[in-house]
């Protein structure tokens, strides 16, 4: 499983839905959640394993921009989609892509 933030969560023109996220997005420093999720997305794109979705949404829209920062202390909302199910189809150490299908 992996936990989106929805404003970085697009369709495509193949009605699919994908996730672009950059490791800069996180801000500098030492991130250990970051780091962590680096090394599970790593291994999810070397075995090409599935990957669940989890939507994390910001309850105040005009905070969407601080997503890509600290958004700890927001107030936010979890939720699923089970008949969607992702592959990374793009990972690097500075971005990775998921496609949900």
């Amino acid at each position: 499983m992996v936990s989106c933030w929805s404003a970085f969560l697009k369709s495509g023109e193949d009605g699919h839905k994908r996730y672009v996220y950059s490791r800069s997005q996180w801000g500098e420093g030492n991130r250990p959640g970051r780091n962590r999720l680096w090394t599970h997305l790593r291994a999810a794109f070397d075995r090409k394993l599935p990957v669940r979705l989890v939507i994390a949404t910001l309850a105040r829209r005009e905070d969407d921009h601080r997503a890509v920062t600290d958004a700890s202390p927001l107030p936010k909302t979890f939720s699923t989609d089970s008949n969607l199910l992702g592959r990374v189809v793009e990972f690097d150490d500075e971005k990775f892509v998921i496609e949900f299908r």
